[in-house]
């Protein structure tokens, strides 16, 4: 290397130690975002206290969480071969933090809006801050691999889990305090949750102008549009990725019912609103704690049992909510249990178990992918799943406007006999630590070979 291109290099390497902590800190932030609106539990306390509708609860459940998976081919046009990825993340989170502090404004000025008009807004600020966020998180995982040493990316990806995991916890224990009775009242106290998380957005949108990206990395290269349909079909082509594609879109579909749990919580228990933060708090700790667990599942066992054993979990979920109403109205329980807030408590094990699974099966999906997958088809891989993952999670829509017919309680039914179906089919997953090499020598045995 030439002595001006070593001056260079050092020169555009300045100022950028302090890189890590920023990217870890600003991407803990979003997550901090993102946990005052939990889709599966905050959304419907808050939809619910703004209309009777059901099918319009889970519009705006769908529209939360779906429409994160829609721009991603989108994001990934956008950085194709650019040097700067800096400016696509602070694009994206510039979007997030003015939609959700005009809703923030409107809020406060509730008194010139009725309840269906404060819906509109709301949906409004989640539909712009669902499309948005995939302009940052995806983005700011590779400002963050560019920015960081080699050597420390992988303890800077695990702090970034911890410290996002602690903050969802005080965005629990923030909702809890502002949905109490004692508390400022609806509609203030969601218009206080859309400010706090308004202002998460905004710091971790300050914190990433911060970030100093080293311009002599080379220009990322993605597949285009074209190129990442084709890829996709041909991914179709490996068994093991279709019956994988199957085992996720039905675990997706499943997770369309979790909405439902907190609305039937309320429905049966009159659960106060000030527990759906405690249980975003409880979610938050299940999937902290449960990480050292799947972590050695993977290890000892690999990622086929540790989405076997997340879908067992997953039954859990459906099977508690329902088994708690029932117990309460029992003699036994009435005799013996005093306390009036037990069966709340007691009511917080589902979201404890949705914790447990949830991170079990994310942490199973992507560690079986790339055991299944080779590493020159993953991308196409990751794409054809995050395409069907986005289909599922409209799933509310169509989950709530039976609710409003069939009734609440049989539609969570109906959701843990998927979760069977979602268990049996998990038993046909291939084996992951032969599958990549049977899918190689099959590549190498189509390969014409030299002539001698």
């Amino acid at each position: 290397m030439a002595g001006a291109d070593i001056r260079r290099f050092s020169f555009d390497r300045q100022g950028t130690s302090l890189n890590a902590p920023i990217a870890v800190i600003a991407a803990a932030l979003f997550a901090f975002a993102d946990a005052f609106l939990l889709p599966a539990i905050v959304l419907p306390v808050v939809v619910a206290q703004l209309t009777n509708n059901l099918t319009t609860i889970g519009l705006t459940v769908s529209l939360a969480g779906g429409l994160w998976f829609l721009p991603q081919v989108l994001s990934a046009g956008v950085i194709q071969d650019r040097r700067r990825i800096k400016p696509v993340v602070l694009l994206g989170g510039a979007c997030r933090a003015v939609a959700l502090g005009l809703f923030a404004y409107v809020g406060f000025r509730d008194d010139d809006f009725t309840n269906v008009e404060l819906l509109r807004w709301l949906i409004f600020a989640l539909v712009v801050s669902a499309i948005a966020s995939s302009f940052t998180i995806a983005p700011l995982n590779l400002l963050t691999v560019r920015t960081a040493n080699r050597e420390q990316r992988g303890r800077v990806f695990s702090l970034r889990a911890l410290l996002a995991a602690l903050l969802a916890i005080a965005a629990g224990l923030i909702i809890a305090r502002v949905f109490a009775e004692s508390g400022p009242g609806f509609p203030r106290s969601l218009t206080l949750i859309v400010l706090a998380a308004a202002a998460c957005t905004a710091a971790a949108t300050f914190l990433i102008g911060l970030v100093r990206e080293p311009r002599r990395i080379p220009a990322v290269r993605t597949p285009t549009l074209p190129e990442g349909l084709s890829g996709s079909l041909r991914t179709l082509g490996d068994r093991a990725v279709r019956r994988f594609l199957i085992f996720r879109t039905f675990t997706a579909v499943t997770a369309g019912f979790d909405a439902l749990l907190i609305l039937y919580g309320i429905q049966k228990l009159k659960l106060p609103a000030e527990y759906a933060g405690f249980y975003v708090a409880a979610f938050a700790v299940a999937r902290l704690l449960s990480e050292p667990l799947w972590s050695l599942i993977a290890r000892t066992a690999g990622h086929r049992p540790l989405l076997q054993t997340a879908a067992a979990v997953r039954l859990l979920v459906p099977g508690i909510a329902l088994a708690v109403p029932s117990l309460v109205t029992t003699d036994q329980w009435k005799d013996n249990v005093d306390r009036a807030n037990a069966p709340f408590i007691l009511f917080g094990l589902t979201f404890v178990a949705l914790g447990v699974a949830s991170s079990g099966i994310t942490r199973g999906s992507f560690g079986y992918l790339n055991e299944i997958v080779p590493p020159q088809r993953r991308f196409y891989a990751a794409s054809l799943i995050n395409f069907v993952l986005m289909i599922a999670a409209f799933a509310p829509i169509a989950v709530f406007a039976i609710a409003k017919n069939r009734g609440i309680e049989d539609l969570i039914t109906a959701g843990a006999v998927i979760g069977v179906v979602a268990l049996l089919l998990s038993g046909a997953l291939v084996d992951g630590s032969t599958s990549i090499s049977r899918s190689t020598a099959r590549s190498l045995a189509r390969r014409p070979r030299p002539a001698r």
